[in-house]
């Protein structure tokens, strides 16, 4: 008996809002940091007349867990086009012919350079 549309998406749906999730902590955290005021602005007279430099100076580092949030938001958009969609793809109108995360950066390039992707449908 074939399973609702819904319960058959129920995983890659909560990998999305876990992706979600992740985006909006990186928007929260990056706001706050925007708001320390990291940065200063300098502006340089320059010896021609009527010439400035505008330089921006770097008061402090841009968080490391920054990159790791993102790569963790990369990780849940990317895995949830994966084995649930593609197995499940007839039923629920996903035209995936192949398992999209399986194959790798360099495998895609050469199968598709000049073309859309063979998964995308």
């Amino acid at each position: 008996m074939p399973r609702p549309k819904a319960q058959l998406l129920h995983g890659p749906l909560l990998k999305l809002d876990r992706a979600q999730h992740h985006i909006d902590d990186l928007k929260a955290q990056v706001d706050a940091f925007l708001a320390g005021k990291p940065f200063t602005l300098i502006i340089q007279m320059r010896s021609n007349p009527g010439k400035l430099a505008l330089r921006v100076k770097r008061d402090r580092a841009i968080p490391e867990s920054f990159s790791l949030i993102i790569g963790d938001a990369v990780h849940n958009l990317r895995s949830t086009f994966g084995p649930d969609c593609v197995r499940y793809g007839p039923a629920t109108g996903f035209k995936a012919r192949e398992d999209p995360v399986s194959v790798s950066q360099k495998q895609q390039r050469e199968r598709h350079q000049g073309r859309l992707c063979v998964w995308a449908g």
